[in-house]
């Protein structure tokens, strides 16, 4: 699954106008929003910030990569 991910930032990043910095700047500046929304069991620390970031982008690639690629349905 990783690998996919990997390339969907891949993708995403070579059709961009924008440089990396510009999106790790924008998740940084709703981190605290976006870590609202997850819950972290107990016995497990949330990432500190630089690894949740890489792995908000990372996910939020692949889902966006992967919902342009479904079909998409007629109303």
């Amino acid at each position: 699954m990783e690998q996919h991910k990997c390339r969907a930032v891949l993708r995403f990043f070579h059709r961009s106008v924008h440089p990396l910095q510009v999106y790790l700047s924008a998740l940084e500046a709703k981190e605290p929003a976006i870590r609202a929304c997850y819950e972290w069991p107990n016995h497990l620390a949330p990432p500190i910030n630089p690894e949740f970031l890489d792995m908000i982008l990372l996910d939020g690639c692949f889902l966006f990569e992967y919902s342009g690629e479904l079909p998409r349905q007629k109303e």
